[in-house]
């Protein structure tokens, strides 16, 4: 039988963090308030969050940083560079964490830092990952949110199976800001 969702389980959060309903709110919740709060502030609101334990994605991260990170224009260590179209319109930049534990309150501070950093250069971001742990992505409904992070899964696995693979020139990339608004 498969698993169903059953909304009286979600957890409800107020804007003070404080649980309303549901079952008990994840320990990311400071993240996540972190990520609300700043997305508010630069770009359109975040209305979702979505963060997993994505297979390519865990496995990409934990790569040495000699054997696949990316250097990304904001100077953060990026998990993936620009090797698809679609990962460039619908994810962008995908900043790589340092590690910390499950639920580590000062990775609230650095993604606030990191989402300001990114904002000065006119980047928006939608996905930031945590080294062996999983992404987390937002956006502003959850289809959109779950795009987003199929789209970011599905180049991690591109990515493993070539791992040299050249990622798209700068002027490939321009042509994608122009027609399409890609914020790369």
């Amino acid at each position: 039988m498969p698993w169903i969702l059953d909304p009286a389980k979600l957890a409800k959060v107020n804007l003070s963090g404080e649980q309303i309903s549901g079952d008990r709110a994840s320990k990311t919740l400071v993240l996540h308030r972190s990520i609300y709060r700043e997305t508010s502030l630069v770009y359109q609101a975040t209305r979702c969050i979505i963060h997993t334990h994505s297979t390519h994605l865990v496995a990409l991260s934990l790569q040495t940083p000699e054997h696949g990170w990316y250097k990304g224009s904001a100077g953060f260590n990026e998990l993936l560079p620009p090797i698809t179209p679609y990962f460039v319109m619908k994810v962008g930049h995908v900043p790589l964490l340092p590690y910390h534990r499950p639920g580590a309150p000062e990775v609230a501070e650095l993604v606030h830092q990191m989402m300001q950093d990114y904002s000065l250069r006119k980047l928006r971001l939608r996905a930031c990952m945590l080294p062996k742990l999983g992404p987390n992505v937002w956006h502003d409904t959850p289809e959109a949110a779950m795009a987003t992070l199929e789209e970011l899964e599905e180049t991690a696995k591109l990515m493993l199976l070539n791992p040299n693979c050249a990622p798209l020139s700068e002027g490939d990339i321009a042509q994608l800001r122009q027609q399409f608004n890609a914020s790369w």
